[in-house]
């Protein structure tokens, strides 16, 4: 998958921009990751070989910029994992801890609506027992 980054905190060339407000923090960005410089053991949790960040705080528009990006770049029959983690869980035990709980939803891509992103990626219908999330895309 590409990495797309922030067109609010970056230039077209990926270069920094100089930040200018407080709600451009949280703007939709994902970028693969390089496991082993990971704040959490990523591959806990999925076995999958190519890892990306997601960075996002979500409203509808960021949402609906992630939905356009997965339609555009998943490929049908392609397995594609969405996870909604706490990223406070650092140690294997609890990371264990957390996937005895795991809540997963399995879909096809041409099932893939915005409302399906929002529901899984609006993390401030969530509470605490509400992760880890797993959408499954294939």
């Amino acid at each position: 998958m590409p990495a797309l980054l922030s067109p609010k905190l970056h230039e077209p060339d990926g270069r920094d921009k100089k930040f200018e407000a407080i709600e451009d923090l949280g703007d939709l960005e994902i970028v693969q990751e390089m496991v082993g410089y990971l704040f959490v053991d990523i591959t806990a949790y999925t076995k999958l070989k190519y890892i990306y960040r997601l960075n996002l705080e979500y409203t509808p528009e960021r949402g609906q910029r992630l939905y356009e990006y997965l339609k555009a770049n998943c490929q049908a029959g392609k397995r594609c994992e969405l996870w909604v983690i706490d990223m406070g869980a650092r140690n294997q035990e609890s990371i264990q801890e957390e996937l005895v709980h795991l809540q997963r939803s399995y879909i096809t891509l041409d099932q893939l609506t915005p409302e399906i992103v929002a529901t899984q990626c609006d993390t401030s219908r969530l509470g605490s027992k509400d992760f880890p999330r797993m959408l499954v895309v294939q």
